[in-house]
C-alpha cells in the first residue's frame, strides 16, 4: 500500500506529535507499505534516509516569516497535486490544523481518501493558551468541515469523536483509536545504571515526570501534594524532566511549600536517553487535570511511554486512563485534587516495593496495547475495510 502523510511537523525537534507520527511511520514501513512524508523544511530532518521505504519531501515553511505553522499547509497542497499523480496514494494521513479543510477538498477533487488524525480541540485549546476567540470560532468550524468531508476521521478520544458526532459528523466516519508508544526502542534500564547516568543517589525513592510542561499536565497539583506527603516519605524526591512556561510558577511554588530542595527540574533530555529518564523513577506521575482538558479525554503518549519503560503509574482520574486499570501497575487520584493524590502517594509508595513484578506487568501491557504497530494496523483497516466488502 502506497500512504502519503501530511503535517506541519518539525521534525528537528523532539515533540510529541514528531514521535506519534513517527511511530506510524515505522510501523508502516515495517510491515512493507510505501510511505511518503510531506513537512516542512525548516530545520535538519535527522530522518532523511535512516527509514526503508520512506521518503521525507520537504515543502516550503512559512514559519520563518513569522507566521502560524498552520500556514505550512498552503505550500503543501501543490505537494499534494504532485504526488496525486506521481506517488498514486492508497490514501493520504494528516493531523487536523485550521488548514485541513483545503487538504480534504483539494484530495477529493483529486479522488484520494484522506483519513484524520485529531488530538484535541483545536478551538478549546487555542482559547485555554489565551488565544483569540475569533480563531477559536474559525478552528471549530474547521475541525468539524474537515471531519465531515473527510473519508474518516481517528479521534485519539472517545471524547473527540463523540464532540464530533454530536457536531454533526456522520458516526461511521469516527473511529476511536488510542496513541501507542514505541516498545522495541522505549524499554527499561536497570535502575542503578539510570540513575548513575543522572547523578541521582540510588538510596532515594523518585516520584518522577517527563515532558514539555504544560498547564494541563497539573504539576500544580503533583507538587503540592508531594508537599503534603514529603514529613512522612522522607526518602523520596520529585524530579521533572522537561521544560515549559509552568516552569517557574512550579519552581516558586516548590519553594513555598518547603520542598525546593526535593523537587529538582532535571531539564531536557534527549529522545534517545527518555528510557533512561523514566527507568529513575519509581512511581511516574501524570496528574493531568479536568480544568484543562484540552483533548476532551487524554490519550496520553507519556502513560503508554512509562508503561512501556515498565513503571508503577499514579495519573489523574481522567476519561481514557481509566480504561487501563485492574492491571497491576496503573492508579489513578481525582484529578485536580493535591490531598487524593497526596494519599495515593502513600498507597504506592508502600508499593514499591514490588517494583519489579509491576514493572513485568506494565510492559506486558504495553506491549499487547500500546504498540505503534497495533495502531498503525487499525488505521489501515479503516481504509481497507471498504475493499475488502
Amino acid at each position: 500500500m502506497r500512504i502519503l502523510m501530511i503535517n506541519v511537523i518539525d521534525w528537528a525537534g523532539a515533540t510529541g506529535g514528531a514521535s506519534h507520527q513517527l511511530g506510524l511511520i515505522r510501523a508502516w514501513t515495517a510491515m512493507g507499505h510505501e510511505v511518503r512524508v510531506v513537512s516542512p523544511g525548516h530545520g535538519p530532518n535527522k530522518l532523511e534516509g535512516t527509514l526503508p521505504r520512506c521518503e521525507f519531501l520537504n515543502s516550503v515553511s512559512l514559519r520563518r516569516l513569522g507566521l502560524p505553522p498552520s500556514l505550512d499547509t498552503l505550500p503543501q497542497l501543490a505537494s499534494l497535486v504532485a504526488l496525486s499523480r506521481r506517488f498514486k496514494p492508497d490514501f493520504v494521513y494528516t493531523r487536523v490544523n485550521m488548514l485541513t479543510p483545503l487538504i480534504v477538498a483539494l484530495g477529493r477533487a483529486l479522488g484520494l481518501m484522506v483519513v484524520l488524525e485529531h488530538n484535541s480541540w483545536m478551538a478549546k485549546e487555542r482559547l485555554l493558551a489565551g488565544g483569540s476567540a475569533w480563531l477559536a470560532r474559525f478552528e471549530n468550524w474547521a475541525q468539524v468541515a474537515a471531519a465531515k468531508r473527510a473519508f474518516a476521521s481517528r479521534c485519539v478520544t472517545r471524547g473527540l469523536a463523540a464532540h464530533l458526532e454530536g457536531l454533526g459528523v456522520p458516526k461511521e466516519k469516527l473511529h476511536f483509536i488510542g496513541n501507542g508508544t514505541d516498545v522495541d526502542r522505549l524499554v527499561a534500564v536497570d535502575r542503578s545504571a539510570a540513575l548513575a547516568e543522572f547523578g541521582l543517589p540510588p538510596e532515594r525513592t523518585y516520584a518522577g515526570f517527563i515532558g514539555n510542561i504544560m498547564a494541563w499536565h497539573g504539576l500544580d497539583v503533583a507538587v503540592e501534594a508531594f508537599a503534603q506527603v514529603a514529613g512522612r516519605l522522607r526518602d523520596m524526591d520529585f524530579i521533572i524532566f522537561g521544560d515549559g512556561p509552568p516552569r517557574a510558577d512550579l519552581i516558586r511554588l516548590a519553594q513555598a511549600r518547603g520542598v525546593g530542595d526535593r523537587v529538582r527540574f532535571m531539564g531536557f533530555v534527549p529522545l534517545a536517553s527518555a528510557g533512561a529518564a523514566i527507568s529513575c523513577f519509581d512511581i511516574a506521575v501524570l496528574p493531568l487535570t479536568n480544568a484543562n482538558d484540552v483533548a476532551f479525554g487524554f490519550s496520553s503518549i507519556k502513560l503508554r511511554d512509562y508503561a512501556a519503560a515498565g513503571r508503577l503509574v499514579l495519573t489523574g482520574h481522567v476519561p481514557d486512563n481509566t480504561d487501563h486499570l485492574g492491571q497491576g501497575w496503573l492508579f489513578t487520584h481525582r484529578a485536580d485534587d493535591a490531598d487524593d493524590m497526596a494519599r495515593m502517594l502513600l498507597i504506592v509508595h508502600d508499593k514499591t516495593k514490588d517494583r519489579d513484578e509491576i514493572s513485568r506487568a506494565a510492559r506486558r501491557y504495553a506491549e499487547e496495547h500500546f504498540s505503534w504497530d497495533a495502531i498503525a494496523r487499525r488505521i489501515l483497516a479503516i481504509v481497507e475495510g471498504p475493499r475488502q466488502g
